[in-house]
């Protein structure tokens, strides 16, 4: 007998020998008419197989207790071929289906199979509680047959079945069934009647063992100084009558940690309703050569010297790609271990996730709603949810329950205004339209945008629209679509000191939206119809100019379409107001508004508020309001921004009475629009109103509210 070793790569002549011996040698045991290919893949289930059924056999041999196996699965066989073959004493239903128990592989310390990893509902192995017999459920298509689970003939074919001990053709054993991080030896056995044996590898470097003699088998370890890479195994031998090649190839080396894919804004889903606030990370998936086995994630962040430490004992699976948010916790580590035992982590807090191009202006998400740079976003209850007000803050330091009193009096508060369908960015009508001012008409225009072009409606009278106006309303416009929504200052613009006549403007950081401040009054739309300085559109836009890049917003005077979606938004979240009632419409105001009708109390009250009595259209000095004080029905107040709790819905303040407020909308008249109506007015006025007034009219009761929207 012959035989010799040889360690070199598979050369040409080699290969076309094999090509041309594929061709004539058609039907042997070893090749057939197949490829190399699927006679490897053939040999890898097959041992795995065996594999997993011996230590099936061992539990079930120690105890009939099946604390392995999981929920049912089915397998349907419609080839007749297939059942009197693979399913030979199993209870088969007339439609042909068979139930199985899935094996659940972790509990039999079984890993890195390259099968039965989940990778589909069927893609796992099952037994069956009749037999014993181990299956694969979804089926290993190779050589024109699906393969559910071991036969003798395959048995024999790869020296798995030992009763007789006799090979009938050449075998691989790997070292590793599936996949592995460490170098994989293979154990070649080959029928000691075979003579003229040569075994190549395509890896020079790797070496290969004496023979060793086995019963009936001559047995060769190939890779026995442990080379890592994958590699094909070649044997050449001669059966007796005809010289055949036999090739294995160990493609199961895999040291490359899988990639988890990058979380995206678009990944973070908030969903909140008045009673229930959803908040989870979606398609949270990795990729690897050697497919993912495992995917987990824990809250906050990992010592990476104890990663497969710490996740060994981790339950917090990912099985759908999907996990739930903490709303108290924004720092999460996703780990994704795969089937050769390499894993990988992603620490990623979900206030950063962002797109790319908001990261000059937005400092972090909270809730999905962007938080600009120079500001941040209220922790306190009440304040920060979505669809009940979130509430934002000037400066660095955190706003909690423990300091929210101080902040609303001492720092800048704006609310959001989702707007997530953009189309929603128009004004609206309200209430009865027999009523001009419910309207929207010609008689009150806006320097509304078309949305499917980015200009001016084509209606508008254009020739009271600025040049900065029309790039101030496109810039505004832009970033609401890009951000679906806007800031809208929560209460009137105050002041430190009281105005009683229309000196000059007070402008840029000495205004506020701050509670208890005296309210900006005194003060006209603009200077004329066609220039808007000199009032309170000049005023709105020095308090956040487009030039300050401390900050990543931009202030405006508040437009006709934004102050109806503030509006529309209430009513399509249930909004509530200060006293914890849904607003179910927008045609009563008289509870929540400081009108001359409305009765108002001690209790209703901050701490903090004053008032002015208001007679021949001039107020008195403020003076605090005391438990003794109490303003009747037709009594006429102004109080300071914030006075009234009942005057809040959804955080925003005094949209309803008080002071007018100035918008930007306009009549063909040539008069402006104010909003919301006065101290002086009756219970008829509400906030879907639109009054008018000479655009340098600077009334006792004229005021303003600042609205934000962020930077591009």
């Amino acid at each position: 007998m012959n035989f010799m070793i040889k360690k070199q790569g598979i050369t040409v002549t080699v290969m076309t020998i094999t090509i041309i011996l594929l061709v004539i040698l058609a039907g042997t045991i070893t090749i057939s008419v197949y490829s190399t290919i699927n006679y490897s893949t053939l040999s890898t289930w097959a041992n795995e197989l065996m594999y997993i059924q011996d230590i099936v056999n061992e539990q079930l041999n120690a105890s009939s207790n099946t604390v392995f196996t999981l929920e049912e699965i089915v397998i349907n066989i419609l080839d007749t071929d297939i059942i009197q073959e693979q399913f030979e004493g199993e209870i088969i239903s007339e439609e042909n289906n068979v139930i199985l128990k899935v094996i659940d592989l972790g509990k039999l310390d079984i890993t890195n199979t390259k099968y039965g990893n989940l990778n589909n509902p069927k893609d796992v192995y099952a037994m069956s509680q009749e037999t014993g017999r181990v299956y694969y459920v979804q089926g290993l298509e190779v050589e024109d047959k699906t393969y559910y689970t071991l036969t003798d003939s395959l048995k024999d074919r790869f020296g798995l079945n030992t009763s007789h001990g006799k090979l009938t053709s050449v075998v691989f054993v790997p070292s590793v069934i599936g996949y592995s991080n460490k170098p994989i030896t293979v154990t070649v056995k080959i029928p000691n009647t075979y003579t003229n044996i040569v075994i190549t590898t395509s890896n020079e470097e790797i070496q290969i063992g004496s023979q060793t003699v086995k019963e009936n088998t001559y047995e060769y370890q190939v890779n026995t100084n442990n080379i890592a890479g994958n590699y094909a195994v070649t044997v050449s031998y001669n059966d007796g009558t005809k010289t055949l090649t036999s090739e294995y190839k160990v493609d199961g080396y895999d040291i490359t940690p899988p990639q988890i894919n990058p979380i995206t804004y678009d990944d973070i889903v908030y969903k909140e309703t008045n009673t229930k606030i959803t908040d989870y990370l979606t398609n949270i998936t990795a990729t690897d050569e050697s497919g993912i086995k495992v995917m987990k994630y824990m809250v906050g962040t990992v010592d990476e010297e104890k990663v497969k430490e710490e996740f060994a004992s981790n339950t917090n699976i990912i099985a759908d790609g999907k996990i739930n948010l903490d709303r108290t916790t924004t720092v999460y580590t996703i780990y994704a271990e795969d089937n050769a035992g390499n894993f990988s982590i992603l620490t990623f807090d979900k206030k950063d996730i962002m797109p790319e191009s908001w990261k000059d202006n937005v400092s972090y998400i909270q809730d999905r709603v962007p938080i600009p740079k120079g500001f941040v976003a209220s922790q306190a209850a009440g304040e920060n949810t979505k669809n009940g007000g979130l509430v934002i803050y000037e400066g660095t330091t955190p706003v909690t329950d423990a300091n929210v009193e101080d902040a609303k009096r001492t720092r800048n508060q704006y609310v959001w205004v989702p707007v997530d369908n953009f189309s929603n960015l128009k004004r609206q009508n309200f209430g009865s339209l027999d009523i001009i001012s419910n309207k929207v008409s010609e008689e009150y225009w806006e320097v509304e945008l078309d949305l499917s072009t980015g200009m001016p409606l084509a209606t508008q009278n254009t020739d009271y629209v600025s040049e900065t106006t029309l790039t101030e309303v496109q810039a505004m416009y832009a970033s609401v679509k890009a951000y679906k929504g806007f800031y809208i200052a929560r209460y009137e613009a105050g002041l430190d000191t009281q105005r009683t006549s229309n000196t000059s403007l007070v402008k840029g950081s000495n205004i506020y939206s701050v509670m208890g401040k005296i309210p900006y009054n005194c003060i006209a739309w603009g200077t004329n119809m066609a220039d808007d300085t000199n009032g309170a559109v000049e005023v709105a836009r020095s308090v956040y100019p487009v030039t300050n890049t401390n900050y990543g917003i931009v202030s405006t005077l508040t437009y006709g379409v934004q102050w109806d979606r503030i509006l529309a938004w209430w009513l399509e979240v249930g909004a509530k107001d200060g006293k914890g009632n849904v607003v179910t419409s927008i045609t009563n105001s008289i509870s929540y508004g400081n009108y001359n009708e409305h009765v108002i109390v001690a209790g209703d009250l901050n701490d903090g508020a004053k008032y002015a009595e208001y007679s021949n259209s001039l107020l008195a000095s403020y003076q605090s309001a005391t438990a003794s004080s109490a303003k009747a029905s037709g009594t006429r107040w102004s109080l300071t921004t914030g006075a009234l709790k009942v005057a809040s819905i959804n955080n925003i303040y005094d949209m309803a009475g008080n002071m007018w407020e100035w918008t930007m909308e306009g009549n063909t008249s040539n008069l402006r629009t104010i909003r919301g109506g006065g101290l002086y007015s009756d219970g008829s006025v509400y906030e879907r109103n639109r009054s008018q007034s000479d655009q340098d009219a600077a009334n006792t009761t004229y005021g303003l509210r600042i609205a934000l929207y962020i930077k591009q």
